[in-house]
């Protein structure tokens, strides 16, 4: 079982979920990915540059770690486009790509010192401050 505080995915997937997301509260949501989340199920991860004003205030990010029902990673990821202005192809997509395939997903919180990134200087000497706590 992985386990990082209560990071279980193995848990959701034994309650039907078929891709579980690690997601977590910071203290500022910066420019961070949002999970829109309807309960217990995760209804798509918006990036930042993409969300509207209402979905910037959610403060439930993405932390870009995903766990998926091992019967179903490579039929997602297959699926998954490079259909967007870079080219690039995105794993936040494999939340709508489940869905399409009629799959469940979900979200767990996780500690935000734990699991947090840095796009910026800004950020990175945040991640640092933490990094100096936790030794």
């Amino acid at each position: 079982m992985c386990k990082l505080n209560n990071w279980a995915p193995d848990s959701k997937v034994e309650e039907g979920f078929s891709v579980v997301v690690l997601g977590f509260r910071p203290k500022d949501a910066a420019r961070y990915g949002r999970l829109v989340m309807n309960g217990q199920e995760l209804e798509r991860i918006v990036e930042y540059k993409d969300a509207t004003e209402e979905e910037r205030a959610i403060t439930f990010c993405n932390s870009g770690v995903m766990a998926f029902d091992g019967k179903y990673l490579f039929d997602i990821l297959a699926k998954i486009g490079n259909n967007n202005a870079a080219k690039e192809f995105y794993l936040t997509d494999a939340i709508e790509v489940a869905h399409k395939m009629h799959l469940k997903c979900s979200a767990l919180e996780g500690n935000p010192e734990e699991v947090a990134s840095a796009n910026t200087l800004e950020e990175l000497a945040q991640l640092e401050v933490y990094y100096k706590k936790a030794i």
